[in-house]
């Protein structure tokens, strides 16, 4: 699950890629968006799909704690939102981002809850 969205899904939607799209290839918005609307559906269809044919049934993708795959999981889907990419076809990770959603850990993690300020000020 990891690996899945480490190295098949993230590349093709980080920052750098959406700047060459639009610097170098000149790929307007909407452009981009369907971009990052594809390789993102293809990715989480392929981890939804893992997940649902894993045995290890529990809150999260490993059973009932969170693992190394919350920490791609949950970020993935926090950019899926940000593109507004309908989430309906993903049950399994939907469920594991609200189950990540109520740890503390997590909660600090949001993007939303970081700042700029040194983390020792």
């Amino acid at each position: 699950v990891s690996l899945v969205i480490a190295c098949d899904v993230h590349p093709l939607n980080n920052l750098v890629v959406q700047q060459y799209l639009e610097r170098e290839l000149g790929v307007d918005e909407a452009g981009r968006t369907q971009w990052m609307h594809h390789w993102i559906t293809r990715g989480l269809s392929a981890v939804e799909s893992l997940l649902t044919q894993n045995i290890a049934i529990g809150r999260f993708a490993g059973g009932e704690r969170p693992g190394m795959a919350e920490c791609f999981i949950v970020p993935q889907l926090y950019n899926a939102r940000r593109f507004h990419l309908p989430l309906d076809d993903f049950p399994r990770l939907r469920e594991i981002d609200a189950a990540c959603a109520g740890l503390p850990e997590f909660e600090a993690a949001h993007p939303d809850n970081q700042s700029d300020k040194p983390a020792d000020a």
